[in-house]
C-alpha cells in the first residue's frame, strides 16, 4: 500500500514520541509498504543523515510553522495551539502530496494522545487514528497521599479528559477515522460510544523479533509471561 504517515514527532535514536513515529515508519516499510511521512522541519538534518546512512526507502515531507509561532509553546497551554495549527498546515500539505502521489491510506501516529486532533481524514481515503492513549487516570486512593499541587494537577487532567468527549475537533477526527487504535481499554472508554465500534486496543510500541533471540530478552519474556503480561504482538492495518 501507499501510506502517508502523519508524525509530528519522528526522530531516530530517540525514545518517547519521536521514537514511536520513527519506528512505526520503519516497521511499515519493513512490511513492504510504500511510505511517505509528514513531520517537523526541525529534525530534518538528523533524519536525512539516518535515511542516507541506512538507505531507507521513504519520502519525507517537512512542515513547520513560522519561527515566530514557536514562542506559543512557552505559554501556559500554548503547545496545544501550536500543535493544532501545525495539524491544519500538515493537512493542507498532505492534500498537495495526495494529488501528486495518490495514497491508499493515511495514518496519524504522533502525538500519541486521544485528546489532540488530526485532520487527515479530510483527504477522503481510509484514515487510521492511533494508537493513541492518555485516557488513564490515577486511583482516587493514591491521590490522598499527594500534596495540594499534585491533587490539582490530577484534577485538571480529569477535566481535560472529560472535556475531550465534547471537543468539536476530536469529534471531527473520530467521525472521519476508518479505525481508531487505542493503547488501553481506559482510553477506548473515553471515545464517544457511537464511535467505539471503530476502535481496537493495541500497544503503541513493541519489541523487534530479533531482539527476542537474546538470552536477556528470553528471561524478560519468561518473567512477563509469569506475570500475565504480553510482550509481543503483530499489528496489521
Amino acid at each position: 500500500m501507499k501510506i502517508l504517515l502523519s508524525a509530528y514527532a519522528c526522530e531516530p535514536h530517540k525514545g518517547s514520541e519521536p521514537g514511536v513515529g520513527w519506528n512505526w515508519m520503519l516497521e511499515l516499510i519493513r512490511q513492504g509498504h510504500n511510505v511517505s511521512v509528514i513531520t517537523r522541519e526541525n529534525n530534518r538534518a538528523v533524519i536525512e543523515r539516518e535515511i542516507q546512512s541506512l538507505s531507507i526507502p521513504v519520502t519525507i515531507a517537512y512542515h513547520d510553522l513560522p519561527a515566530w509561532c514557536r514562542k506559543w509553546k512557552h505559554w501556559p497551554g500554548g503547545l496545544y495551539f501550536y500543535y493544532l495549527a501545525w495539524q491544519f498546515g500538515a493537512y493542507h500539505r498532505a492534500r498537495k502530496l495526495h494529488k501528486m502521489m495518490t495514497f491508499d491510506l493515511v495514518h496519524h501516529i504522533t502525538f500519541v494522545t486521544f485528546r489532540q486532533p488530526s485532520f487527515m481524514g479530510g483527504l477522503g481515503i481510509p484514515f487510521v487514528f492511533g494508537p493513541v492513549g492518555g485516557g488513564e487516570t490515577s486511583p482516587r486512593r493514591l491521590r490522598a497521599g499527594m500534596n495540594l499541587s499534585g491533587r490539582l494537577r490530577e484534577l485538571l487532567r480529569d477535566l481535560l479528559i472529560g472535556a475531550a468527549r465534547f471537543d468539536p475537533f476530536m469529534i471531527h477526527t473520530y467521525s472521519k477515522a476508518s479505525r481508531i487504535a487505542c493503547t488501553t481499554r481506559d482510553t477506548l472508554q473515553r471515545i464517544p460510544p457511537h464511535f467505539q465500534s471503530k476502535c481496537l486496543v493495541i500497544p503503541a510500541i513493541g519489541i523487534d523479533p530479533p531482539v527476542l533471540a537474546t538470552t536477556s530478552a528470553h528471561r524478560l519474556l519468561r518473567a512477563s509471561s509469569l506475570l500475565g503480561v504480553s510482550c509481543t504482538g503483530k499489528v496489521s492495518i
